[in-house]
């Protein structure tokens, strides 16, 4: 049956392509049939909405296998994932997402573990939003001009800096920390050597955000 690869990035700017997450497809040694691919197709955009993903989905038949590098390429809203994997599953349609080691999430236990996985990217995303906004409409109301924000905390950053030293690719890392491999480069070459200062500017950036 066929294997499909769903391949997707948010905008067209030179530094989002889909060159990473088709690297990481090949080297987990995946032999795709076809590469679709989705270019500057948020995915807050439901799956429906998206011309690549419903060309596949009409010509995927009952045992062909869709692969994707995280669940966030299918979309960022829960429901829509979760209808998504539904549809899949009715389908008989496989799903295997290599951010959970290539679990096929159409199954039982997959499902749940997506289910679970999915709600809380979702809680997470609408709170880093309510916080955001309140933050900088408190800090406006105080003169406060804040800059540029940082989007990886400081424990993740360690981690990423203990995964490089032993040897991790930028690929690897892009993919098990969902962070585009241009933000990674640049961020660990500055960073990795003062690990204290970006957790002191972590902190009060955190700070500032926190809902009163």
């Amino acid at each position: 049956m066929t294997v499909y690869a769903y391949l997707r990035v948010s905008t067209l700017k030179h530094d989002q392509t889909t060159d990473n997450q088709k690297k990481l497809i090949i080297d987990a040694g995946f032999n795709v049939d076809e590469w679709v691919e989705e270019n500057g197709e948020s995915g807050s955009t439901d799956a429906a909405k998206r011309p690549a993903f419903m060309k596949m989905l009409a010509e995927a038949t009952a045992g062909s296998t869709v692969i994707c590098t995280m669940i966030d390429r299918l979309g960022r809203n829960a429901s829509d994932v979760l209808n998504t994997v539904e549809t899949f599953k009715k389908r008989g349609i496989h799903l295997r997402v290599m951010q959970f080691d290539g679990v096929d999430v159409t199954s039982p236990m997959g499902k749940l573990i997506l289910t679970v996985m999915a709600a809380c990217a979702e809680l997470e995303k609408n709170l880093l939003v309510e916080r955001t906004i309140a933050g900088l409409k408190r800090t406006k109301e105080q003169g406060t001009v804040l800059g540029r924000p940082m989007a990886i905390s400081h424990s993740m950053l360690v981690d990423m800096c203990k995964d490089r030293e032993a040897g991790l690719s930028l690929d690897k890392l892009s993919a098990k920390y969902g962070v585009h491999k241009a933000t990674l480069a640049q961020t660990i070459a500055k960073w990795k050597g003062e690990l204290e200062e970006y957790k002191a500017k972590w902190e009060q950036q955190q700070r500032q955000l926190a809902l009163e």
